[in-house]
């Protein structure tokens, strides 16, 4: 599963009408430049950064497939470069605050999928890993 294009599809989704994308591929670059190396999602660092930014609890209910705690524009704000973000939100053709909007809903369905089966929560250790992870920034 290709989680960059499955994170940009649903962010052009949510942004419907609002969001005059330049081209899909536009969209997916500035997006893995938000939350990976451009060509590849950093979900792990993801979480690392939710967990820094005291989002611990929040990110540990999208590892796994259990229910995803909800996450707010700010909170997402918290967990991405300003710089990127706008990038991402011209590639759009909207503002960061739209950007944000969608965002909410996209890192953690992008750390569920990319977590499911154990793939992401193996990488940290497993449910042990992201405890101890978490212990590190409390």
């Amino acid at each position: 599963m290709d989680l960059l294009k499955l994170g940009t599809q649903i962010l052009m989704q949510q942004l419907g009408g609002g969001a005059q994308a330049q081209s899909e591929g536009a969209v997916q670059s500035a997006l893995g430049s938000l939350i990976g190396n451009g060509e590849s999602m950093d979900l792990a660092g993801l979480v690392e950064k939710a967990q820094q930014g005291g989002l611990g609890d929040l990110a540990s209910s999208w590892l796994g497939d259990g229910a995803n705690a909800q996450l707010t524009a700010e909170q997402a704000q918290s967990m991405v470069d300003d710089g990127d973000l706008g990038n991402l939100a011209s590639a759009l053709g909207t503002d960061k605050s739209s950007v944000l909007n969608g965002l909410k809903d996209v890192l953690p369905q992008l750390v569920d999928k990319g977590s499911s089966g154990g793939s992401l929560l193996d990488s940290i250790g497993g449910l042990e890993g992201a405890a101890s992870l978490a212990k590190k920034f409390f």
